[in-house]
């Protein structure tokens, strides 16, 4: 099983810039929404990034170039780039599109007495590229007559006449038969000709891009809350579906979807969470539509302690980290502190009188495994606030813990 950035590691290990000969086509196995996707369009556009820039160095640069530069390098989703993309992707859902854009449009010649095969009006766009990714979706629900064309192009780098690229990289993606009810094994033909790499959704790697994306960090925090408790909620199927009536389940994709909801309903009532009653219901219908009941009874209960955590309060002493003698029950409300302290700490809060004392005393009384948590956290999003901690003589007892996450500067 590989995560997501070594997914990527290894589609980019195939696909060589310099010597397009030695491209290997490859396959991403993974369950729905995991974002087998979104890591295809995203190396398309890392090379367009950097040809576009390399336009820039020389002098080339066109104001269209400026346009899908700002666009290539500020998208949240797929969608957003597709457009942009297609001068050098080509797209292949084999589930919903007709053989014919595999194999070419047959056509009479009258004139050899034979048959053509016309260009798929979906390969216009690619006519004059001078690269192009193929991506081959949904291939374990394509047909026999569909698997044995996607075969022919793989081999042949063909579609009807149409000869792709010199510098073409062939991906495709498939669930695998235990992720999807649809789903059927791939001809053996057709995977003794790719490299394959199954996907699993990693907290580590979709963290670092839900930043990236500036994702709900609500939504951020209880991934890594429940990461924290040894629970991966980026892939949560039990309890969410059986066998006579498919629910909504978390995934990458229908969390990212139903961040964007969250922000969207209450941007345009011009509210915020807890402010008014009558949207904080609607936002938690449309969160419950995209990622189950289950996972957002327990987002929410998440959300709710962590929105009653004050970052002046606890600097200023008037609101204490949970203690008491259920340790379980400590260490969960815990982690909610440590997690809204991480993301909401400044720098600047440590200038109010008295911060660094309360800031100490609640670091000291954190248990082991959220203080652990909570330094990683500063780490990843408080820089400043760890240095300054760092230098400070009063955090002597946890220095060390926090110079190993520093790098041991």
């Amino acid at each position: 099983m590989y995560t997501i950035k070594q997914s990527r590691k290894a589609l980019m290990n195939k696909w060589d810039w310099e010597n397009p000969t030695e491209n290997i086509t490859t396959i991403l196995w993974g369950p729905p929404g995991i974002g087998k996707t979104w890591l295809v369009f995203d190396i398309v556009a890392e090379r367009m990034i950097k040809e576009i820039k390399h336009k820039k160095e020389t002098g080339k640069l066109t104001a269209k170039d400026v346009e899908n530069l700002q666009i290539l390098e500020n998208y949240s989703n797929p969608l957003q780039i597709e457009e942009v993309l297609s001068k050098n992707l080509l797209v292949l859902r084999l589930a919903e599109r007709p053989i014919e854009q595999i194999e070419g449009v047959p056509a009479p010649n009258f004139e050899t007495r034979s048959t053509i095969f016309l260009m798929p009006e979906n390969l216009i766009s690619l006519r004059d590229a001078s690269w192009v990714v193929v991506f081959v979706d949904e291939l374990d629900k394509a047909s026999e007559s569909k698997m044995a064309a996607a075969t022919h192009l793989v081999e042949s780098g063909i579609v009807g006449d149409f000869k792709l690229p010199k510098d073409t990289f062939i991906v495709c993606a498939a669930n695998r038969v235990s992720d999807s009810w649809l789903s059927k094994p791939v001809s053996p033909e057709l995977c003794n000709r790719m490299a394959h790499v199954e996907m699993e959704a990693d907290v580590e790697s979709w963290t670092e891009w839900a930043r990236s994306k500036n994702l709900n960090s609500k939504f951020i925090g209880f991934i890594l809350f429940k990461h924290a408790q040894h629970e991966n909620y980026l892939m949560k199927r039990e309890g969410e579906v059986d066998s006579e009536s498919p629910k909504a389940f978390v995934s990458p994709r229908t969390l990212h979807k139903a961040a964007n909801q969250f922000d969207k309903v209450y941007k345009s009532n011009n509210t915020e969470y807890g402010k008014n009653p009558a949207v904080d219901i609607e936002v938690r219908l449309e969160v419950e539509q995209l990622i189950g009941d289950t996972v957002s009874a327990d987002f929410y209960a998440y959300v709710e302690l962590y929105s009653k955590v004050d970052v002046e309060a606890l600097l200023s002493g008037t609101q204490k980290i949970p203690k008491g003698d259920d340790r379980s029950k400590v260490m969960s409300d815990q982690y909610i502190f440590a997690f809204a302290l991480g993301e909401q700490l400044a720098k600047k809060h440590l200038k109010f009188q008295n911060a660094a004392d309360n800031l100490r005393i609640i670091i000291e009384s954190m248990l082991p495994e959220v203080r652990t948590v909570f330094i990683q956290l500063l780490s990843h999003n408080n820089r400043e606030v760890l240095e300054s901690i760092a230098k400070d003589k009063r955090f002597s007892i946890v220095i060390d813990e926090i110079l190993d996450y520093m790098g041991g500067e």
